[in-house]
């Protein structure tokens, strides 16, 4: 015999050996895209006790950066803190949530995460309908997600429930199709439990689906965890629940449960509880009844007992015969009509209604605290103060227990992560610098990486000898090399490799080992132009329905802080400072943006070198040319009362230049053309800086002023009294001719009276006879005498001018019967016949 049971383990082994093998080949199929487009995004809808709200859960993986656009039908609108505020405690990332023109729709931009992100809100119906929908979108309006929401009444609900009740029940359709049919695809079960105990266990689906009870009458059985699970730690078990479909006819129900029951070292196939009331877990109220020792359940009852014997659910009411969840100890107490339930939740529907519900059971290790979320039920908790009190110890079996009764349904569980522990601890080298393995490296752009995630699983949290998938999260600005990634050294296909933006996600991985470290490495190349930044990546463990398992600590990527330096000159044409250089010292990649400055006198010409861009490692240097602005000079001339003299000179010059007006020619013409119009230019008269004037950037002005003059215009050449004869009687005559007028000019300023007088420059005389003199013969007559004529100078006239410019004496004033100059010859005076002349001298001036 034992040689023959030799033989037989051997054959088993060689079995598995070979199962083995097939699933390493297996490990590297390619991944089927149409697997892919939604595995990072999930919605679950759980109607509340008001039917006209529900709760929706959105599981999102990638929470590196993506954008999302939240879209909803037939449900009122949604306040955006309602959404944020839903955000779970573990989320380490950013969530923003913003409207969209599209009436109600929602844009949620999560970015800088590396958990998951569960985000939990409560949605209302419209007024009109029963029903709702929900979807998710990514990039290019791709579904990725989308789910409904029903609203119908609950007492609606129980009718159509009664109305099924009341139909013939087709038993293939609940054994065939709705166990082995869960909403995903969840882990082999296959290494997790130990062998059955009673008539119900049994994996189905492949092994993928644990059914606790088929759908039928007096069933019992429990089913235990190969490894125990340490409670010094944390786990969370995501499932699916399936309690069949038989509405208020259902029973008895499931357990989760949690034992350190000593029987387990010895007869493991006694660890398990009574039947009926009991489901597999608790104490029947009969002697000799079992139980599960130093355990806890979270029972999922579907049936009310409340009779003589069997009263255990007393103190949680019928409740419609919907059912009802709580937390549960096995005991010999059980049968007792209080005290046995804790923290119970009446179900708002019936459990058994052909529904795969979503069961999540966490224990956190910290306040010592076993949870559970049932959706269409809700969640509840139960602290366990002492686990040695408890348990008698810190580790424990799990598994389910299960039975029917007189009533019935299926019972089924589909679990998509277990609850055993898994150490993931990642690290990372620089190849190029040939650094050592740690947590935080730095590095350079270009420099080649090496990362590594070391990956420890205890007995219960391998998920899968096959198929398994892992993700690499890895950071902006690292760029993966193509056929680097390896498990244990072994090269991954990269058939099996999907890249989505950053991240790598790896299917078909194989692992089968517990307490033996596995290592996933791969290399990658900095890429990224920033520095002074921490490049953050991280390695997931991901379910079977691509929610993340397990995560690694990050590995971080330090680019140091590196400095350049971009110098602003500004200068003239010769490349001379016209202002201090102005430097910008920055890190490597800021973006600068120079303009020119103002610079008095100057204007701005042109940029050599880049006046924007980015700072570089290499020195920059950026020159703004400036040229002398120009401004006008100008120069008028005008006489003291500012009347304009001559067109005003206007010329450009550059600012800062000085200008000697006495070497401008037009200057020095303009001038001189005033200057003919009888105008004296005094010293006082001219700029004051006149062989220098700056040209100053608002321009300048100078004049030349110039006085007027009082002065004689034009006088008579000649005065002709034409021929007399000697008379004994004397000669006259008032009435002498003359070549050209005797003219008077004033352009003075305030033209003021003048007064013109006259005098002889010698006698009238023979001029080669000057000894022939005719004295006093002369004479001027005026207003109001007559004036004789000599060497010294008398006032003949006093007037002014009407306006400026000529004053004609002769046509004014000469005449016989006006005034002028007048001959008076007396008798016997001329003693020589001959021509007499002589030479007068006319004087104009100012009359005082």
């Amino acid at each position: 015999m034992k040689k023959r049971k030799i033989v037989v383990i051997g054959w088993i082994m060689a079995f598995f050996s070979v199962i083995s093998i097939l699933f390493m080949i297996k490990s590297f199929s390619p991944i089927k895209a149409a697997e892919q487009a939604n595995d990072q995004v999930k919605i679950d809808i759980s109607t509340q006790t008001d039917s006209s709200c529900a709760t929706v859960v959105l599981t999102i993986g990638n929470t590196e950066k993506q954008s999302l656009i939240l879209e909803t039908e037939g449900l009122k609108y949604i306040e955006d803190e309602a959404i944020e505020n839903g955000a779970d405690s573990t989320f380490d990332g950013k969530l923003v949530v913003t409207d969209l023109k599209e009436q109600k729709n929602k844009k949620l931009l999560i970015e800088g995460g590396t958990k998951q992100l569960v985000l939990s809100f409560s949605v209302e119906q419209e007024a009109t309908g029963n029903s709702g929908k929900i979807n998710l979108l990514g990039d290019q309006q791709v579904v990725l997600a989308e789910k409904n929401v029903d609203f119908t009444p609950a007492k609606m609900k129980e009718m159509q429930s009664v109305e099924q009740e009341a139909k013939p029940l087709k038993q293939s359709r609940a054994l065939t199709r709705d166990a082995t049919t869960p909403p995903v695809d969840s882990l082999p079960l296959l290494d997790v439990f130990r062998a059955p105990i009673g008539t119900g266990p049994e994996l189905i689906n492949n092994g993928k689906v644990l059914r606790v009870t088929k759908n039928m009458g007096s069933q019992i059985g429990a089913i235990w965890s190969q490894q125990k699970l340490n409670l010094k730690k944390d786990f969370h078990l995501k499932s699916y629940l399936y309690l069949g479909n038989r509405g208020a006819s259902a029973g008895d129900g499931i357990t989760f449960t949690l034992q350190n029951d000593p029987r387990m070292a010895t007869t493991p196939t006694a660890v398990i509880g009574s039947s009926g009331m009991g489901l597999g877990a608790y104490y029947g109220g009969r002697s000799g009844n079992p139980y599960v020792q130093r355990g806890l359940s979270i029972e999922f009852d579907t049936y009310f007992n409340n009779g003589s014997s069997n009263r255990m659910d007393r103190e949680v009411g019928e409740n419609g015969k919907k059912g009802h969840v709580a937390f549960v100890t096995p005991g010999l107490q059980n049968n007792s009509y209080t005290g046995q339930h804790h923290s119970w939740i009446l179900s708002p529907e019936y459990l058994s209604n052909d529904t795969w519900r979503t069961l999540d059971v966490i224990w956190n290790s910290a306040t010592q605290t076993l949870s559970y979320t049932l959706s269409g039920v809700g969640s509840d908790s139960y602290r366990i103060p002492d686990l040695n009190t408890k348990f008698g110890g810190t580790e424990v079996y799990w598994g389910f227990t299960g039975s029917t009764g007189g009533s019935y349904e299926e019972n089924a569980i589909a679990i998509t992560q277990l609850p055993g522990d898994i150490e993931q601890t990642a690290q990372i080298e620089n190849l190029t610098q040939n650094s050592a393995l740690q947590e935080t490296v730095d590095a350079k752009k270009n420099e080649t990486l090496k990362l590594k995630d070391t990956i420890i699983f205890d007995g219960n949290s391998i998920m899968s000898t096959d198929g398994t998938k892992m993700r690499v999260n890895l950071a902006e600005g690292l760029t993966y090399r193509a056929g680097t990634l390896a498990l244990d050294g072994v090269k991954i296909p990269e058939t099996s490799i999907q890249q989505v933006n950053n991240q790598l996600i790896i299917s078909n991985l194989a692992f089968s080992r517990a307490d033996v470290p596995y290592e996933l490495s791969l290399e990658a190349t900095v890429t990224s132009s920033q520095n002074d930044v921490q490049l953050k990546t991280t390695f997931d463990y991901l379910s079977s329905v691509n929610e993340v398992a397990s995560s690694s600590n990050p590995v971080i990527v330090n680019i140091p802080l590196i400095k350049g330096h971009v110098t602003i000159h500004y200068v003239d044409e010769n490349k001379a400072d016209l202002a201090a250089p102005k430097t910008i010292n920055q890190k490597v990649g800021t973006v600068y943006n120079e303009t020119p400055i103002t610079i008095a006198d100057y204007l701005y010409d042109r940029t050599e070198g880049n006046a924007s861009g980015t700072v570089q490692e290499t020195p920059q240097d950026v020159y703004f040319y400036y040229k002398k602005a120009k401004a006008n000079l100008t120069i008028q001339f005008v006489d003291e009362a500012n009347g304009k003299l001559h067109e005003a000179l206007v010329k450009e010059k550059t600012i800062g230049e000085k200008v000697d007006l006495t070497k401008d020619q037009e200057v020095k013409e303009a001038i001189t053309e005033v200057l003919t119009k009888r105008y004296l230019l005094e010293t006082s008269g001219r700029p004051t800086n006149e062989t220098a004037v700056l040209i100053e950037a608002k321009g300048t002005q100078v004049t030349y002023t110039f006085q007027g003059t009082l002065s004689i215009y034009s006088g008579p050449t000649e005065i002709d009294f034409g021929s007399h004869e000697v008379s004994w009687k004397g000669t006259k005559d008032a009435n002498p001719s003359y070549d050209q007028p005797l003219v008077i000019w004033d352009n003075r300023k305030n033209l003021d009276s003048w007064k013109l007088s006259v005098k002889l420059e010698g006698e009238l005389s023979i001029p080669d006879s000057p000894t022939h003199v005719l004295n006093g013969v002369l004479s001027y007559q005026t207003a109001t005498d007559k004036k004789t004529l000599s060497v010294d100078a008398q006032e003949v006239l006093r007037t002014k001018h009407e306006a400026s410019g000529q004053y004609n004496v002769s046509t004014k004033t000469w005449g016989p019967d006006k005034q002028g100059l007048r001959l008076d010859v007396p008798s016997g005076a001329v003693k020589v016949i001959g021509e007499y002349e002589t030479t007068l001298i006319w004087r104009v001036e100012e009359a005082y």
